[in-house]
């Protein structure tokens, strides 16, 4: 499934937002006053995971990668929030972090790997 059809399916838009071409030396700076009670919430969340141990499931798992996590809070930055439920928001094995929404029948689940990559399944 590619992204136009995982909008389709979440009526989701995760088209950047126009914006004006900063030099080299600056950048965007948001505001947490901008954001959602909820997306505040899972930046928090997302940011002790910093903090488990290599084995912190006691399976073996990766710590969670920085890679990962900063990939998984610039994605929170770019959410649409009024258009995106509250996710759950875990550490997943092999060093990632994991976001689930579930909304009436339907599923999604993204994971940011170790290597900042991401994948999703629906």
């Amino acid at each position: 499934m590619n992204m136009t059809q995982l909008r389709g399916a979440f009526d989701l838009d995760f088209r950047p937002k126009s914006r004006r071409r900063l030099p080299s030396q600056w950048s965007e700076i948001k505001l947490l006053e901008d954001f959602s009670p909820w997306v505040l919430q899972c930046l928090r969340k997302i940011s002790t995971f910093a903090t488990l141990p290599e084995d912190w499931d006691s399976y073996g798992s990766r710590a969670i990668q920085p890679t990962a996590i900063s990939t998984a809070i610039k994605f929170m930055s770019e959410v649409p929030v009024g258009r995106v439920p509250e996710p759950s928001v875990s550490p997943v094995s092999g060093g990632g972090i994991g976001f689930h929404w579930q909304v009436a029948d339907r599923d999604l689940e993204i994971e940011f790997l170790a290597d900042g990559t991401a994948e999703f399944m629906k």
